[in-house]
């Protein structure tokens, strides 16, 4: 069972954020206070838990026609596939794994960059799907992160504009990702 994470409000930069803190997951971080944040716990036997943040209904309906999709920011965390895998060779397959799962899109890797989140190497892909049925453009982002026997995914998508717009929101929640126990 997931323990549902605490929430306390922060003033940043005009912004209110709220620190969101997950003993489950071994995270805490900040997200606009007005955006939605939905908890899950394990379904899969590897799976330690999913928080998804969305938009608030009422910015959802100001920002959207009714085609589009909402932006949305995912963190999962899940057992490793093997305790010996290197962030390099996990970054393989999940590109191998990315490339066969849009197989049917024109998926476009834009950019493969090696970051730093908390004190933990991690690589970030940024990429463009078109979707062959509607034309749809969707940007996104993910972000892998290995830490001890857990790989944390951190992704972000949405349909073009909205995604150039939330961007700096988004890295800022990002950028705030602190991991609540010490490694191994």
């Amino acid at each position: 069972v997931l323990a549902a994470g605490s929430i306390t409000t922060l003033q940043t930069n005009n912004d209110n954020y709220e620190t969101y803190k997950n003993p489950d997951l071994k995270i805490k971080l900040y997200y606009p206070s007005d955006w939605r944040k939905f908890e899950s716990g394990p379904a899969l036997s590897n799976l330690k838990g999913i928080v998804t943040f969305e938009l608030p209904q009422e910015k959802r309906q100001q920002q959207q026609t009714i085609a589009q999709e909402e932006p949305i920011v995912s963190i999962i965390a899940e057992d490793l596939p093997s305790n010996n895998i290197t962030i390099d060779q996990f970054i393989k397959i999940q590109h191998d794994n990315f490339r066969q799962l849009f197989s049917d899109f024109n998926f476009r890797l834009e950019n493969k960059t090696a970051v730093i989140i908390g004190d933990d190497r991690a690589e970030k892909f940024e990429y463009t799907i078109v979707d062959p049925y509607s034309d749809k453009i969707r940007n996104g982002m993910i972000t892998w992160i290995i830490r001890g026997d857990t790989v944390y995914m951190v992704s972000y998508v949405g349909e073009q504009a909205q995604y150039s717009k939330y961007l700096p929101t988004v890295e800022k929640l990002i950028d705030s990702i602190e991991f609540t126990n010490n490694k191994g």
